[in-house]
């Protein structure tokens, strides 16, 4: 056993339930630690008599990177993968997910997801990509990484300064100081799509401006980058989607 799920939770009882019953019932050879940024929940507290390998931890609603960063403290195996309540994890790869772990030693494995229907499956690696992402270089944070814990203690924890795309940063870091990086090619989780990246779209969109800069991305370059992606956006959300709208009405 050696990747341990961490589960961020906040105020959706329905869907933590459902989980730890499919953990329960699947009984995947790793250990999960249910990270509750809501309110507290007594319901939850009976799942861990039941598996000794879920901890439950309770945690001030400070953000998710907050929530993560807190997890990490009570991480005792070699990798961790995030979950939030939205996601759904194929828990019929997890042995073949750890084997790979155990025999390639690996810092960071990437896993094919599905977001919107669409299967998203792919590593790019090159300084290039790096510098005009962190969108780009791979699918997904959420179900679609598992990350060597120590990392952390070569690059820190997740930076508080960013809201939305601090996991974004974070293994951007560690690709571009050489951390090893391998590809699953499978499809480990189905990812929310309407979750808290998706509400704050544009906030991403400015936070990734700013870490090309930290990265070392031309100036000039990442603002150009920045207007394009967020006029892309706003046009996609606002004008095409009234016009989808008054279709539908149409119709």
């Amino acid at each position: 056993m050696n990747l341990t799920i961490i589960l961020l939770s906040k105020d959706d009882d329905e869907k933590l339930i459902y989980f730890l019953e499919s953990f329960n019932n699947n009984s995947p050879n790793c250990r999960l630690i249910v990270m509750d940024y809501g309110r507290k929940r007594k319901l939850i507290s009976r799942f861990i008599h039941k598996n000794e390998k879920i901890q439950i931890i309770h945690n001030q609603n400070k953000g998710i990177y907050s929530s993560i960063n807190k997890s990490l403290e009570f991480i005792k195996t070699d990798y961790y993968l995030v979950l939030g309540l939205d996601d759904q994890l194929d828990f019929r790869l997890i042995d073949s997910f750890q084997k790979i772990l155990s025999e390639s030693k690996v810092d960071l494995l990437f896993a094919g997801v599905i977001k919107s229907n669409k299967k998203l499956l792919y590593l790019k690696t090159d300084n290039k990509t790096i510098l005009k992402g962190p969108t780009g270089v791979f699918p997904s944070h959420t179900g679609g990484i598992a990350i060597r814990t120590k990392l952390h203690d070569k690059f820190g924890k997740y930076s508080l300064r960013f809201k939305v795309t601090a996991d974004l940063f974070f293994i951007s870091k560690c690709l571009r100081n050489g951390s090893s990086a391998k590809l699953f090619k499978k499809y480990l989780c189905k990812v929310g799509d309407k979750g808290f990246s998706k509400r704050n779209e544009l906030l991403a969109e400015y936070e990734c401006f700013l870490i090309r800069n930290i990265l070392g991305e031309s100036r000039l370059i990442s603002l150009i980058i920045l207007i394009f992606r967020m006029s892309k956006r706003i046009i996609k959300k606002f004008f095409l989607g009234k016009f989808f709208n008054k279709s539908k009405l149409i119709y």
